[in-house]
């Protein structure tokens, strides 16, 4: 996990600051990051997955996600967000589901 201390809250202070650092993290080939952007459910469920993933494969999935769109009923500590999926030249509308976790915005969810 990432040794992140008193950044944690810089790094994650918003849902869309989160998003970067979790899109930075794939493209870097960085798994220690891309998980610690994620809340403890989360990572239980993705880091299996994360390890046994090539740097390259991290890097293609970056490249499929597009940019956030709010949800319509933004929360204190739960906000979903809207995301375009790149799937060749299909794009299909996913969604990012984000926690407030001792005040950093956590990544709960990817659909």
């Amino acid at each position: 996990m990432c040794s992140c201390g008193p950044l944690l809250g810089v790094l994650f202070a918003t849902p869309e600051k989160t998003w970067a650092v979790f899109l930075d993290a794939l493209r870097a080939g960085d798994r220690a990051a891309a998980v610690a952007s994620c809340t403890p459910r989360m990572r239980y469920r993705f880091e299996p997955g994360l390890r046994s993933m090539s740097t390259d494969k991290m890097k293609e999935m970056a490249a499929r996600f597009g940019d956030l769109h709010p949800g319509t009923q933004p929360g204190d500590v739960r906000r979903e967000y809207g995301v375009t999926l790149r799937a060749g030249s299909e794009r299909v509308d996913g969604e990012v589901i984000f926690m407030k976790t001792l005040g950093a915005w956590l990544i709960e969810g990817l659909m």
